[in-house]
């Protein structure tokens, strides 16, 4: 889980960055399609720590509320993993 959290705060991290250029040069398709590519891969390793989350717990914790957990208790989360 540690790893997950991990990869997710790196996509997280590397999307906000191409943001920041694109919104700095909205009119650049190269940092538009970068865009769309990280906030791919971000979504991608937020749907895998969710994933995750349901199975440790055994399904005690349903998608919907381990995605509402990472979104608005995520030190919590990772605390509980580091």
């Amino acid at each position: 889980m540690k790893e997950l959290l991990e990869k997710l705060n790196a996509a997280e991290l590397e999307a906000n960055r191409i943001d920041k250029l694109w919104e700095a040069d909205p009119d650049n398709a190269e940092l538009e399609a970068q865009w769309d590519a990280a906030y791919k891969t971000e979504g991608a390793a937020f749907a895998k720590v969710v994933s995750e989350l349901v199975k440790i717990t055994s399904g005690q914790i349903d998608r919907s509320t381990a995605a509402s957990m990472l979104r608005s208790k995520r030190a919590e989360v990772e605390k509980l993993f580091s």
